[in-house]
């Protein structure tokens, strides 16, 4: 025999409305009345002239399914967070919501605000079936103020300049952006949107985490960027090229564990961060024409790189070319500087051109079993462990001495010649030691 129904069900009573005659801001103590006056029954708030609604007015309020208030302006703190039955929202003239103004009002399916400019912090976070939301004039975006909208789908915001931090971190099915004139757009903005294909934004930095796993990114196009920041594009595995037209900085990790990216072209920046490309493992193309430093494990793991010409470098961070398997040929004319372990595991390395690189990282060739030719500056400081592993120690090609630096002893003609030349030198010491390489997943082989 089937069940009765449960007729305190908000869902399966009739519906009370409520018209309210208070005029300026609906308070606290007010709402408390509507509520007692609707008792159980479910029920709907129409104020034709409040102008304002108090913080935490209807916070919690089961049995609130609708509210009409044409004059209202400014939508208070947590003044309708967590109305469970809420699915319908008429504010013509609002133009301020609050900070948790309708989290968590799990029935709200659309919303429309034809006069907001602000929308704070968690206003609409974890509404989780709304999938509609019209803000044509509205110029800020809170905080985590759509985080976990998971059924919203798309967002056009044709007048936003500020994205907040998370703000629609965890909407797994946004998968259409329409934002021309953000220009701020903050940390994790778009972490986790696991649906999102593309991105267009005028924004000058892209701060970390903005498109942490969103795992179904293909294409992106930030022609202003100058900057981004930290783990930006974090394991955005479907990422398959970069262009960054302007950018001068790339933040660490920005790019780690973009599986499928196959090309980068950066033709203006001048930093790469630790981390920057490691594991990107079909990465097989790469343009920094104007780069002169590289952090620590910026290339770390990427399989498919087979050359490296880096023509403005000064600087290669430890372990930033470990594990690039398929690497037969480097070029850095200008590097100084080749920290430790910086091509270690390169097992297809024939050749490295080095001519102004004075200082060589200790383990810098570690287990390169191909690597048969080396070009060096004849002042190279070479550490006894520069080449340990190599099945033949490589022919080490000196060259003249740059202008105003010492001069060098005869030059040695392979590598374990080196290595003596600098035992007699420097007895029981190499180059001042890099501090180890720490990070999760990216320590010293």
């Amino acid at each position: 025999m089937a069940e009765p129904e449960d007729l305190s069900d908000p869902k399966l009573m009739e519906v009370k409305t409520i018209s309210v005659a208070i005029k300026g801001t609906l308070k606290k103590v007010a709402a408390r009345r509507i509520k007692a006056e609707a008792g159980e029954q479910p029920f709907a708030v129409v104020a034709q002239l409040v102008t304002a609604v108090a913080e935490d007015a209807f916070h919690k309020s089961r049995g609130l399914t609708s509210i009409n208030l044409a004059l209202a302006t400014h939508i208070g703190v947590y003044s309708f967070n967590s109305c469970p039955a809420l699915n319908s929202v008429s504010l013509p003239a609002a133009t301020h919501l609050g900070y948790g103004a309708f989290e968590s009002c799990h029935a709200l399916k659309a919303i429309s605000l034809p006069a907001a400019t602000h929308i704070e912090r968690s206003a609409f976070c974890d509404c989780a079936a709304l999938k509609s939301i019209s803000l044509p004039v509205a110029t800020h975006i809170g905080k985590e103020a759509f985080h976990s909208c998971r059924a919203l789908k798309s967002i056009n915001m044709p007048a936003v300049s500020h994205i907040g931090e998370y703000a629609f971190g965890g909407c797994a099915a946004l998968a259409a952006v329409n934002l021309p004139f953000a220009t701020e757009i903050e940390g994790g903005a778009f972490i986790q949107c696991l649906a999102l294909a593309s991105i267009s934004l005028v924004a000058t930095h892209i701060k970390r985490n903005t498109f942490d796993n969103c795992t179904a990114l293909t294409s992106v196009t930030l022609p202003l960027a100058k900057h981004i920041g930290n783990a930006a594009f974090n394991g955005c595995h479907s990422l398959t090229d970069i262009s960054l037209p302007v950018a001068t900085h790339i933040g660490g990790w920005a790019f780690v564990n973009c599986h499928a990216l196959t090309s980068v072209s950066l033709p203006m920046a001048t930093h790469i961060e630790g981390g920057a490309f490691n594991d990107c493992h079909a990465l097989a193309s790469v343009s920094l024409p104007a780069a002169t430093s590289f952090g620590h494990a910026a290339f770390h793991s990427c399989h498919a790189l087979a050359a490296v010409t880096l023509p403005a470098a000064t600087d290669i961070g430890d372990w930033a070319f470990v594990h690039c398997d398929a690497l037969t040929a480097v070029s850095l004319p200008l590097a100084t500087d080749i920290g430790e372990g910086a091509f270690t595991f390169c097992s297809a390395l024939t050749s490295a051109t080095l001519p102004a690189a004075t200082l060589i990282g200790e383990r810098a060739f570690r287990d390169c079993h191909a690597l048969t030719s080396v070009s060096l500056p004849a002042n190279a400081e070479v550490p006894e462990s520069a080449f340990d592993g190599c099945q033949k120690p490589p022919t080490v090609n000196r060259t003249a001495a740059a202008a105003g630096a010492p001069a060098a002893a005869a030059a040695p003609a392979t590598a374990a010649a080196a290595s003596e030349r600098v035992s007699e030198e420097e007895p029981g010491s190499t180059r001042a030691r890099r501090p180890s390489l720490t990070g999760a997943g990216n320590g010293s082989p």
